[in-house]
């Protein structure tokens, strides 16, 4: 936003430099006359006007610079912050399935410890438990 505004600021004072008339200036000798009306710089107080624009044009270049490496810093801090949370989360993601892997070994660890003659067993019992709920149902529906 900072920035942003600079630019505005310097678009404006660039036009504005643009509308005026450039001004001129000669130097002349002791006790000559000017050949135009207007104001007598000295070379020290010449020599500073022309050169405050290099010089106002450095100072907006390094607060450019300033403002870009600042962005550049906050940009790199909200990439590697990101970069830590994709590794946390990956990391957490590893964690889980190794977890889930151990318990469905187990798991099936305990369904081999579970006899084979037993599923005969159980077979048989919902055999019988059905047919005799089908026999009560039906001698039930008859009365």
């Amino acid at each position: 936003m900072g920035l942003t505004m600079l630019l505005e600021l310097l678009l404006i004072m660039s036009l504005s430099a643009q509308a005026l008339d450039p001004g001129k200036f000669t130097f002349i000798g002791v006790d000559e006359p000017a050949p135009f009306e207007g104001t007598l710089f000295d070379p020290i107080a010449t020599a500073e006007l022309l050169s405050q624009a290099a010089v106002e044009e450095q100072k907006c270049n390094e607060r450019v610079a300033y403002e870009l490496g600042k962005q550049t810093i906050e940009h790199d801090l909200a990439i590697e912050n990101c970069d830590i949370r994709y590794d946390s989360l990956k990391e957490e993601y590893k964690l889980i399935v190794n977890q889930k892997d151990t318990e469905i070994g187990q798991l099936r660890e305990s369904l081999k410890s579970v006899s084979p003659s037993n599923h005969g067993v159980w077979y048989g019992a919902g055999i019988a438990t059905g047919a005799a709920a089908a026999i009560i149902t039906v001698k039930y529906l008859e009365k």
